[in-house]
C-alpha cells in the first residue's frame, strides 16, 4: 500500500510539473483577429463553472491542485505528449484530430504547416478549443510552433512565413549584432504567434556552432558564446512582453546542453548523433 501511494504522488507531481505550463491558458482568451468573430466558448454543464480549476481569480497552484485531483490516469497521460497536429484543407480538423484530443485526451500539440491565411487558421483554432470543452474536465489545447518568420520549410525545423512577417533566421538576426533589433522581432513574432492561438514557440535554438557539417547551423547565432547570451536575452524579452502573463508566449530554449558540436557533424536527436564532441575551450 505505501508504495502504491508513492508511485501515486509521483505521479502527481510528474503530472503536475507538465501541467504548470499549461495552467494560465485556462485563464487565457482566444486569439484575437482583427475583424475576426468569436463564439463564446461554453462547458459541457454550467456546474463545472464554478470548480475551481476554472475559477481564474485563484492561484495558479490552487488551481492545478484542484484539477489534479479531479483528473483520472487517462486524463494525467494525456498531457505527458506533445504530438504534431495539422490543419485540414479550409480550416477543417485534420485526420487523427478528434481522436487524439477526445480519444487520448491530449492537450500538447505541435503547429506543423505553413499560415497561409491568418483567418483561416484562428477559426480553426477555436474550433479546436471547442473540442476540448467536450471532454469531461475541459482542459484546454496548448499550441506551440518551431520557427515560423522566415525563407525556410523544413517539417521538424522550421515553416516559410507566408501570411506572417518575414525575417531573417537567427543566424542572419545575429549577423547584424543588434540586440534591440532582436527584441522587436520577438515582439512582432510573439503578437502574430497569438492570433493564432500559438502559446509556445519551440525556439530560441542557441546551440554553438563549432561543427562545420552539422546541417542546422542556420537555426543557431553563430559560433559566439557572448553574442549568443546577449542575443538570447533579448529573443526571450520579445517573446515574453512587458511581464510573463496572458500576453506572453512561451520560449524553449534548446537544444541540449553543449549541444552543437555533434561527433561528424550528425544531429543529436537521433542515435547516430549521440556523441558530443567539444573541439575545444574556444567553442565556449
Amino acid at each position: 500500500m505505501a508504495v502504491r501511494h508513492r508511485s501515486q504522488r509521483r505521479l502527481n507531481a510528474f503530472a503536475s510539473f507538465f501541467f504548470a505550463t499549461i495552467a494560465m491558458a485556462t485563464a487565457i482568451s482566444l486569439p484575437a483577429s482583427s475583424g475576426v468573430q468569436h463564439q463564446k466558448l461554453n462547458v459541457r454543464s454550467t456546474g463545472a463553472e464554478l470548480l475551481p480549476y476554472r475559477d481564474a481569480s485563484l492561484s495558479v497552484d490552487k488551481r492545478v491542485e484542484d484539477l489534479l485531483q479531479r483528473m483520472t490516469i487517462e486524463e494525467k497521460a494525456g498531457q505527458l505528449f506533445q504530438n504534431i497536429l495539422t490543419m485540414g484543407a479550409n480550416g477543417t480538423f485534420a485526420n487523427g484530430t478528434e481522436e487524439a484530443v477526445v480519444g487520448k485526451l491530449m492537450t500538447h500539440f505541435n503547429l506543423a504547416g505553413t499560415v497561409d491565411n491568418v483567418r483561416t487558421n484562428a477559426e480553426w483554432y477555436n474550433r479546436l478549443q471547442q473540442l476540448a470543452l467536450s471532454t469531461r474536465l475541459g482542459i484546454p489545447i496548448t499550441l506551440s510552433s518551431d520557427p515560423r518568420h522566415a525563407f525556410t520549410n523544413n517539417v521538424g525545423t522550421g515553416f516559410t512565413a507566408n501570411s506572417f512577417s518575414q525575417w531573417p533566421e537567427s543566424l542572419g538576426l545575429a549577423a547584424i549584432r543588434d540586440a534591440e533589433l532582436v527584441e522587436t522581432f520577438a515582439n512582432i513574432a510573439r503578437q502574430e504567434y497569438m492570433a493564432i492561438g500559438l502559446r509556445s514557440s519551440l525556439h530560441p535554438q542557441i546551440d554553438l556552432a563549432t561543427e562545420p557539417r552539422w546541417a542546422r547551423i542556420s537555426g543557431t547565432m553563430g559560433e559566439c558564446a557572448n553574442l549568443t547570451a546577449e542575443l538570447v536575452v533579448a529573443y526571450i524579452k520579445g517573446f515574453t512582453g512587458e511581464e510573463f502573463g496572458t500576453n506572453s508566449v512561451t520560449t524553449v530554449t534548446k537544444h541540449f546542453p553543449g549541444s552543437g558540436p555533434v561527433q561528424d557533424g550528425e544531429d543529436s536527436h537521433f542515435t547516430y548523433g549521440k556523441n558530443t564532441t567539444y573541439p575545444g575551450v574556444s567553442s565556449f
